[in-house]
């Protein structure tokens, strides 16, 4: 029968190692966790019905994708083209046009997608509604706009064609503004524009999936430690 007899720096590597893959292992676990709360969340304000427009979070994060409508007229002098947006492979723009809300303020509008006709001197005309709007959709703060100052319009002089959504330059240029744009909902749909939005998908699976990696890793060690640690006796 073989002998266990450990050797010193398997046994060490086995020692520091397989706690620390474990402790990976849970601490993803942990985030899917956590993630497919999140998810959960997302989808009930996804299937939602629509409430009136809150005041603003202290952390915009806390009401993304909440449901809400609104009222208001469509501040037409400063729609604007948000540049370098895919659609099924395809380049285009999200037309944005701010909405001046009945009880005051004003709140960003993602009314969709249009495509890009391959001609910059050629920008999508894209009509704006006029009068008294009734609005539904969902909340979402705009992502992060790291873009140096050279790329932006020069303040003062509005350009319909923006790089990234930064929230202070627009405000400079149209008024204070909450801190996320209501994404409209797919229907009604507006003549030109496509509102095929992507589902939110906090990424559950690849969370277990690492966690699964980091525990598959551990046994694995674990194995190989305890194979070498047995030796055959010899034969005399």
């Amino acid at each position: 029968m073989p002998d266990f007899r450990p050797q010193l720096w398997p046994s060490l590597a086995a020692l520091l190692m397989v706690p620390l893959f474990i402790h990976l292992g849970l601490w993803q676990a942990g985030k899917a966790e956590r993630k497919a709360a999140l998810q959960a969340t997302l989808d009930q304000r996804l299937a939602a019905a629509p409430v009136a427009l809150p005041a603003p979070a202290a952390q915009p994060e806390d009401q993304r994708y909440l449901r809400v409508q609104v009222r208001g007229r469509y501040d037409a002098a400063h729609s604007l083209l948000l540049d370098n947006q895919i659609h099924q492979g395809r380049a285009g723009f999200h037309v944005l046009t701010p909405l001046r809300l009945e009880q005051g303020g004003l709140i960003l509008v993602n009314r969709g997608w249009t495509p890009f006709s391959g001609d910059r001197s050629r920008l999508p005309q894209i009509a704006v509604p006029s009068g008294v709007v009734a609005l539904s959709g969902h909340l979402l703060p705009p992502p992060p706009a790291r873009l140096e100052a050279r790329f932006y319009p020069q303040p003062g002089r509005w350009s319909a064609l923006w790089p990234a959504l930064d929230l202070p330059r627009l405000a400079a240029e149209m008024g204070p503004l909450p801190p996320w744009v209501l994404r409209l909902d797919p229907a009604p749909a507006e003549a030109g524009l496509t509102r095929a939005w992507e589902r939110p998908d906090a990424r559950v699976g690849m969370h277990r999936g690492y966690a699964l990696q980091w525990f598959l890793l551990a046994g694995g060690l674990a194995l190989a430690w305890l194979g070498l640690s047995f030796q055959r006796k010899a034969v005399e």
